[in-house]
């Protein structure tokens, strides 16, 4: 652990991408995997698009309820179950069950996800709790601009190709860069 915190401190950019080379292939079959599991997530915020369930609130307001109140309490029994089967609190031998909670853990994730998305919905439905989300409105329509931007800029502060510096000066100072990150991307 050492060795790749100095290294990606101090080291050059070819010793870093030397460094990840074999971390990286793998990761590329693993998100090649995963392509099964992110593009029903797509195909759900398309389909809500293409309904106008976000366009017109109070027309699919019914839907929207059923939606929070459903993904919520099966959410939760997904939630319950994954963390007894993960955590070897059922009666299923743990190597099963582990399996199993891993598998339904897959779900899980985008259920909730559901129900974020549907009470966040619920909840801004008036001005005044709009207003007060305003201030972040920049920085979601500039998503990959800003997952972008702040990559290059901690690249550049905490690789050694950049300014190389990783674990120097105090926590403060770190979070006071993060905070910088924020305040740049609400200024694109």
């Amino acid at each position: 652990m050492k060795r790749h915190l100095r290294l990606m401190a101090e080291g050059g950019y070819w010793e870093i991408v030397g460094f990840r080379l074999a971390d990286s292939i793998v990761a590329v079959f693993g998100n090649i995997l995963l392509i099964p599991t992110i593009l029903p997530l797509f195909l759900i915020g398309l389909y809500m698009g293409k309904t106008g369930m976000f366009h017109d609130v109070s027309a699919h307001l019914d839907r929207w309820k059923k939606l929070c109140m459903h993904s919520l309490w099966i959410g939760l029994l997904f939630s319950v179950l994954t963390t007894a089967l993960m955590h070897d609190l059922t009666p299923i031998p743990a190597y099963i069950a582990y399996g199993l909670g891993f598998g339904i853990r897959i779900f899980t994730g985008p259920i909730l996800m559901l129900f974020y998305v549907s009470a966040l919905v619920l909840v801004l439905r008036r001005e005044t709790r709009q207003n007060i989300m305003k201030p972040f409105a920049s920085v979601g329509r500039m998503a990959l601009t800003n997952y972008l931007m702040q990559n290059a800029h901690f690249g550049l502060h905490f690789h050694g190709y950049g300014l190389g510096t990783l674990r120097q000066g105090p926590r403060a100072g770190a979070g006071l860069l993060l905070s910088s990150g924020y305040t740049c991307s609400k200024s694109s």
